[in-house]
């Protein structure tokens, strides 16, 4: 059930909302290193629109030296213990097995937003998955890496990008207003 009634914005969207409070965006690439998707809020961090890169190959975007270590990510059996090693696809995606499908690393990203190197260090969390609707008539499922990329290191209030219209408010269960910041004030009485 959508809540877009509690909302005075007639294009409010619960999506676009989760999307601008993440520190980061959200990013699909394929195991054969495709980009697949990423969300329109990855040209705040990497200065790129998100239709220059899609269906793009994900290598021209990383830093000459983590591209080994990306494409070793990339492949389904990588963190396997040295026991499982033979393991076929279809056991890896049993529930007792499935934790070695995730994956959390580092990686440079080419940055047209950073004018000191030219990139920028994000971590990456996410899991290998099937990516459903792809290929149907290959034998093995097309393979994923379906990750949140979030910039490494502390969170700093200068990295943050700024927006106008952000404020901070406290509010009663019934969504009545018990305090707001000055800023948030002064959002409301512009659109009074």
């Amino acid at each position: 059930m959508s809540r877009a009634h509690l909302f005075h914005e007639p294009n409010f969207s619960e999506g676009d909302s989760v999307l601008q409070a993440l520190y980061g965006f959200i990013f699909v690439v394929t195991c054969d290193g495709e980009v697949f998707f990423a969300s329109r809020t990855v040209e705040q961090y990497l200065g790129f629109h998100q239709s220059d890169i899609i269906h793009q190959s994900v290598m021209e975007l990383i830093h000459s030296e983590d591209r080994e270590e990306f494409k070793r990510q990339l492949t389904w059996n990588a963190m396997l213990p040295q026991e499982k090693s033979n393991i076929p696809l279809h056991e890896v995606m049993l529930p007792e097995n499935i934790q070695h499908l995730h994956r959390s690393f580092t990686v440079r990203f080419r940055c047209l937003l950073d004018n000191t190197s030219g990139f920028i260090t994000l971590e990456l969390n996410g899991w290998i998955r099937v990516l459903h609707g792809q290929s149907p008539r290959a034998e093995d499922p097309q393979l994923a890496l379906f990750a949140t990329c979030s910039p490494f290191g502390p969170l700093s209030l200068f990295d943050i990008p700024s927006r106008e219209l952000t404020f901070k408010s406290k509010h009663k269960m019934d969504f009545s207003s018990i305090t707001m910041d000055n800023s948030g004030t002064w959002s409301v009485l512009k659109t009074i």
